[in-house]
């Protein structure tokens, strides 16, 4: 059996275990239309079945589902063969057989009390089955057992299932005022928080908490201070650009040129 089916298998018989108490040893209920599907896949139904279902597994079957089978034996007769290999279960029909759908129906009604697994190719049995909380379905498909997954109504019953557990009930809720109040006495009534004690909030928790604005001007004086001139470039805060030239009449420029640079001091006439 390939991994995934084998996962696929273990997760849904998980669920059933743990919200409808489904467990080792599995009670399968078998029909004729399981077993003549099976026949007509060449299927061993004891032992793929066992092999699916991962534990151990009894294959049960009805006297209804025996008798339905003797009287359509032309078209499922070897079904009626596979049946017989079967432990006939009592359903309480012995003396008045029905048809098998009864039978089974009749098996699992109130909540599926015996926590049956029901075997069967009926697409109508099968679609009435789901309407009903609790109840494991197999069927054959391409020459393999197939667990269907839980039906909406199996989830929503799980839901209500696991909701109760988690909050307590109205025994369990006065059973703990009591204690609360044996253990605690009035203190738990005086310190109890009503709306009439509780802090307001003030008008300062309301303000939205909002950062300062820094001024254009001090901004401005912040880049004057990180502006340092040198040479002929400016370094402003890691970043330098190029200072503009300055213009000068072409003799002064000459006279600067053949004087290296340097500019005689004026003389002071006294």
């Amino acid at each position: 059996m390939k991994i995934k089916r084998q996962k696929r298998v273990s997760r849904i018989l998980k669920f059933f275990e743990m919200n409808f108490g489904v467990r080792e040893p599995f009670k399968v209920l078998v029909d004729g239309t399981f077993c003549q599907a099976a026949f007509l896949g060449n299927m061993r139904v004891e032992e793929q079945v066992t092999k699916y279902l991962g534990g151990k597994t009894k294959l049960l079957t009805t006297c209804c589902a025996i008798k339905e089978t003797e009287i359509l034996s032309h078209p499922i007769g070897a079904a009626r063969f596979i049946l017989n290999q079967f432990p006939i279960h009592r359903c309480g029909h012995e003396k008045n057989p029905v048809s098998a759908v009864l039978c089974l129906t009749s098996m699992i009604a109130n909540g599926n009390p015996d926590h049956y697994v029901i075997a069967t190719q009926d697409i109508d049995l099968r679609n009435k089955l789901r309407r009903k909380p609790g109840i494991p379905l197999v069927y054959v498909y391409f020459r393999a057992p197939v667990m269907e997954k839980p039906s909406l109504t199996s989830r929503e019953k799980a839901k209500a299932i696991m909701k109760a557990r988690l909050h307590p009930n109205s025994h369990q809720v006065s059973v703990l005022r009591r204690l609360k109040k044996e253990q605690l006495g009035q203190r738990s009534i005086r310190n109890k928080k009503t709306p009439e004690n509780l802090e307001k909030p003030s008008d300062l928790d309301t303000l939205p908490c909002e950062k300062k604005k820094k001024s254009k001007k001090g901004k401005k004086q912040q880049q004057r201070k990180d502006t340092h001139v040198v040479g002929e470039k400016v370094e402003k805060s890691g970043k330098s650009r190029k200072r503009r030239r300055i213009r000068m009449a072409p003799h002064v420029r000459q006279h600067l040129d053949t004087g290296n640079g340097e500019v005689e001091p004026a003389s002071n006439d006294s």
